[in-house]
């Protein structure tokens, strides 16, 4: 018992300093898997499993499987990372895969949605609407905010 509580306490300090540190933090999204394929990956919060001949196993800060919404991701981005641009860090927001994969959608949500105030908008139009609340909430007194989007093939 002892032991678990020494563990608890590591792990959270850990965490804390995880959280509050100056890096670059990694969240990955797995494209669902459609029809009645089988996957090779599997999801436990901030590991992806890739299974095959071997399994490798790839640690992120935060990992979303296949049916995670873009609420969920978006939340995630909200709270855990962009408040970080109030303190003078650089904020990147990439999509990164093969064609379909699916980098349009979590980036900007589907055409019917491509509005800054709607919520079904992809992570882009979220984040810049919660950064904005952010500043009319005083939370930052002298900020220059700067953005650029950039799609290469």
């Amino acid at each position: 018992d002892r032991d678990a509580k020494l563990r608890s306490a590591v792990n959270m300090h850990l965490e804390s300093k995880r959280l509050n540190s100056k890096r670059v933090w990694v969240v990955v999204r797995v494209r669902p898997n459609e029809g009645d394929g089988i996957s090779c990956v599997s999801i436990q919060s901030n590991r992806v499993a890739v299974s095959g001949s071997t399994s490798s196993y790839f640690y992120y800060d935060r990992a979303f499987g296949g049916t995670a919404t873009q609420d969920e991701v978006c939340d995630y981005i909200g709270s855990q990372i962009l408040h970080h641009a109030l303190n003078g860090e650089n904020l990147s927001l990439m999509a990164y895969g093969q064609t379909g994969s699916g980098k349009t959608h979590t980036m900007f949500g589907p055409p019917e949605h491509a509005a800054i105030s709607s919520s079904g908008g992809g992570l882009a139009f979220r984040a810049v609407s919660a950064l904005a609340a952010l500043l009319r909430n005083g939370s930052a007194l002298d900020v220059t905010v700067e953005f650029s989007f950039l799609e290469v093939y």
